[in-house]
């Protein structure tokens, strides 16, 4: 995403993390405060004790639309991922499958 800067609204928990590295790992800018930000990214969770399902927003900025959603993912507390927080796997999950995906859609918008 040449010159567009995002900010990745904080979440419960760090759950952000997975979507700010991606976005890094990417070579997209990340920017600590909405006003100097092209997009805002927002971490949407329904979490649960042992299961979480959540998605991303991307807004655009400069009129408050909506101008990309992920596909909803879950994560699921267990002993083979060491109980780790099922919000965060969720987000994982998304940074990993679909990222790359909505980056490209916003090159075109």
């Amino acid at each position: 995403m040449d010159g567009k800067k995002f900010f990745v609204e904080p979440a419960n928990d760090g759950i952000e993390k997975p979507i700010i590295d991606k976005l890094t790992e990417n070579k997209c800018k990340i920017v600590f405060e909405k006003d100097f930000a092209d997009y805002i990214i927002k971490c949407v969770m329904n979490p649960g004790v042992t299961r979480a399902s959540g998605y991303i927003m991307v807004i655009d900025k400069t009129n408050g639309e909506m101008v990309a959603k992920s596909p909803e993912e879950t994560g699921q507390r267990a002993i083979w991922n060491g109980y780790a927080n099922p919000s965060m796997l969720a987000m994982k999950k998304i940074a990993k499958k679909h990222i790359l995906e909505i980056l490209k859609k916003l090159e075109t918008t």
